[in-house]
């Protein structure tokens, strides 16, 4: 991060003349070409590479070379439904790197980032488990107040339990839930908490390293250098000296900004145009885009899709993420760094979900995330790779933006190509076809990326008028079953209750908002009925279904799409119309329903053993089949039809009917 974008020799002269002794070196693929004039830029300076951030097989071969054994600063993270499980998944995560890093003579350094790898409890569980299970000993905690806003409450506890992994305590100016009031990354001095935080560091009796940095667009020199002159001026106040002047900030002012138009905030762009996967997808994002306003996108259910090229898997790659780490309902979509996996992250609903496919392959791939308040489901090029409960939401939610190619705060990145993204309300499955995607009626927000070529801040359009109506349709007596449970969220006269309503404000409103969808739009393109009390029914499953029974056949790595199924004592076997012939054989069971949509979503899957899978064709063309008490036969052009038997149900039901009389539209019942 540099204002000046500094080469590495430049760097190194730079801090040389600051008289730091020891640098960090945070990288971009982009930088990989640079890393050995990086090194031997320091060695000029008599500079020690004292931190490597992340890990790249390029800078394991450097320093075998040159005979080097930084710190590696890696983040973590935890998957399973209880703590153990993700200390346990997060310690064992780790032994690769430790692996490498040993070998080198290297520490590994767990650097907090937000999210559930980032709470120090959580840290010192994985260095614990990993020095008592594995015997590992050079594993430790790299501290970074900037991501420890939320630690300010409990930091001298957390220090004391972090201080025997401690490797690297990297400062920052601190205000309470500055993280959320845009002062995230401020200079030594402009905190407000800055000269408790300090004592309670010194009190802690940490001797070690201390970092400070930059972390912003700014340049570099300056806002190092204020660091710099922030420490000098706190140090004294520790011990209750009077405050000197206070410095003169090369890269900060205490003024407030500038207020930014509404008209012109909604963006803020960063990356550039490329060609996308054909010319019907246009261009595609390199690098990152954020906009400010993700307010729709923090609300369960949710489906995200994309797609993306991802050329390389060293770093994490972030495809889109909302809220900050510190949010209780960010969630982010990415790939692994070091396995290239497509996975899912939401701290506050229990953390990682990964797929464990690798997508880092140079090729293009579509994704799809769903997500409700049961599980997490995700899709790689149409196919189901992942199934998961989520846990009930917790912590605190706090907006933060969303960003593509980036986290919403800033950072990490992406090494390839983002397009077609669509985020939408509610839980969808992937739709067939190679077009770009289109708005439908529960798309949030849909993102081309086209015109990031020649991109300026996006007009936004006014804020609809609130409107909320009540449920109950004008006239009840047209509607006499508005109080029915199937409509129990409905709105009724959405665009009439909203004519009578602002047809009385004067002036009108620049803008309405448009009919939410079904159920308030609050559920998605079903509506309710996607949920677990009106669909969800095991029923049918468990009832007697006969001795035959047509549908989509799934069984023995057969899908039958217009299958006859039939059972006669102990034995089971499927006819499959298309090709004339009877297709499978099994025993010891018939079809095995589930409970998903009554039973109606999984077809007609087999239960039982196979016998044979011996193809046996039939002449002619089919006619249907012909049952007759316990037996069923397949009736053919070539085959008569066999006669009739006894009535299997010679009962007759009868039913009062009641017609309806209501107009247009009658309900008969």
């Amino acid at each position: 991060f540099d204002g000046k974008k500094r080469g590495p020799e430049a760097r190194a002269e730079m801090v040389a003349k600051m008289g730091i002794k020891k640098i960090a070196y945070d990288w971009r693929q982009e930088h990989v070409a640079e890393f050995e004039r990086e090194i031997l830029a320091y060695q000029k300076y008599g500079i020690e590479f004292f931190a490597f951030w992340g890990a790249h097989d390029e800078a394991f071969r450097l320093f075998e070379k040159y005979k080097l054994h930084p710190q590696l600063w890696i983040m973590m993270r935890g998957a399973g439904d209880t703590q153990e499980a993700q200390v346990k998944s997060a310690a064992e995560g780790l032994l690769p790197i430790l692996a490498k890093a040993k070998a080198i003579g290297s520490q590994v350094g767990i650097y907090n980032h937000g999210g559930w790898g980032g709470e120090p409890e959580n840290m010192v569980a994985v260095c614990d488990y990993l020095k008592k299970n594995h015997g590992t000993d050079n594993i430790g905690i790299i501290y970074n107040l900037h991501h420890g806003h939320s630690h300010l409450d409990r930091l001298p506890k957390a220090i004391e339990a972090m201080k025997p992994h401690l490797l690297c305590l990297n400062l920052n100016g601190m205000d309470i839930a500055g993280d959320t009031k845009g002062r995230k990354i401020l200079p030594l001095g402009v905190g407000t908490q800055d000269v408790k935080v300090l004592r309670q560091i010194r009190a802690s009796g940490y001797s070690g390293p201390i970092g400070i940095l930059n972390h912003t667009d700014e340049d570099a020199e300056g806002r190092l250098l204020d660091n710099l002159d922030g420490l000098k001026w706190l140090v004294p106040q520790l011990d209750d000296a009077k405050p000197g002047e206070k410095p003169k900030y090369r890269t900060w002012s205490d003024k407030p900004a500038a207020a930014v138009p509404a008209i012109t905030a909604k963006l803020l762009l960063v990356g550039q145009g490329k060609p996308s996967l054909s010319k019907e997808f246009g261009e595609a994002l390199k690098g990152s885009y954020f906009e400010l306003d993700n307010e729709p996108y923090r609300t369960l259910p949710l489906t995200i899709e994309c797609r993306a090229k991802l050329n390389g898997k060293q770093g994490y790659n972030i495809l889109v993420a909302s809220d900050t780490k510190s949010s209780a309902t960010h969630w982010e979509l990415y790939t692994h760094a070091g396995r290239g996996t497509l996975a899912l992250y939401m701290p506050g609903r229990g953390g990682d979900f990964d797929s464990k496919v690798d997508v880092c392959d140079g090729q293009w791939h579509d994704f799809l995330a769903s997500i409700d308040d049961k599980s997490v489901i995700l899709w790689i090029d149409g196919k189901q790779v992942f199934e998961k409960p989520v846990q009930p939401l917790t912590g605190t939610p706090k907006a933060g933006g969303i960003g593509f190619g980036q986290l919403a705060e800033g950072g990490i990145g992406c090494d390839g190509l983002i397009d077609d993204v669509r985020l939408s309300r509610g839980v969808m499955k992937p739709r067939k076809g190679d077009s770009p995607r289109l708005r439908m009626d529960n798309t949030l927000g849909l993102w081309d990326f086209d015109e990031l070529g020649t991109a300026a801040p996006v007009v936004k359009a006014p804020d609809p008028a609130p409107f909320t109506p009540d449920l109950p349709p004008l006239s009840k007596d047209d509607n006499i079953h508005w109080q029915e449970f199937v409509n129990r969220e409905r709105v009724f006269d959405f665009y009439g209750k909203q004519a009578l309503l602002f047809m009385k404000q004067k002036p009108l409103p620049a803008l309405i908002p448009p009919f939410p969808g079904m159920d308030g739009g609050q559920q998605g393109h079903w509506g309710n009925q996607n949920d677990q009390v009106t669909w969800k029914d095991g029923r049918w499953a468990a009832s007697d279904l006969g001795n035959v029974f047509s549908g989509v056949f799934k069984g023995a790595g057969l899908t039958i799409p217009k299958a006859v199924c039939v059972r006669f004592e102990d034995k089971a076997a499927v006819f499959d119309p298309e090709r004339m012939a009877w297709r499978l054989e099994w025993s010891g069971g018939f079809l095995k329903l589930n409970e998903n949509r009554h039973g109606f979503m999984a077809g007609a899957p087999m239960d039982g053993k196979v016998i044979s899978k011996e193809e046996q064709k039939l002449p002619g063309s089919y006619r249907g089949f012909f049952r007759r008490v316990n037996e069923v036969s397949i009736v053919t052009t070539e085959t008569p039809l066999p006669a009739p038997g006894p009535a299997q149900w010679p009962q007759w039901i009868e039913t009062q009917g009641e017609l309806g009389t209501q107009t247009p539209f009658a309900t008969d019942r």
